[in-house]
């Protein structure tokens, strides 16, 4: 596989019950049962071989409308998800994908 982010399968044999926890723990947050399970892995691997965790964004990722804005005012000063001044290192087309969630190729917050 040449591409990091390429989609692969895993499958796993869970007791009934945990697949319940895991539809229901889905659902409430609003995603894929496979996304959740693939956040779930990612932040065990994390913990087992002790990568930091990414930090929480410091804002989202600037719409045009807050680009013209500030353009406009003069005045608010725009900061990426790391929460350096924008444009910062985020590139759309380098970023790196868990299910629907994007996070930033340099910082690793999740920017959507």
């Amino acid at each position: 596989m040449s591409n990091s982010d390429e989609t692969v399968r895993v499958s796993l044999i869970l007791p009934l019950w945990v697949k319940e926890l895991l539809n229901a723990a889905a659902e409430s947050e609003g995603v894929a049962v496979s996304t959740l399970a693939s956040h779930i892995l990612v932040e065990g691997a994390r913990n087992t071989i002790d990568i930091p965790k990414p930090p929480p964004p410091a804002a989202p990722i600037p719409t045009v409308t807050d680009v013209l804005r500030s353009y406009v005012d003069g005045s608010s000063r725009l900061i990426g998800p790391c929460g350096e001044a924008w444009p910062c290192e985020y590139d759309e087309n380098l970023s790196q994908y868990i299910g629907d969630c994007e996070f930033c190729h340099h910082c690793n917050v999740r920017v959507r």
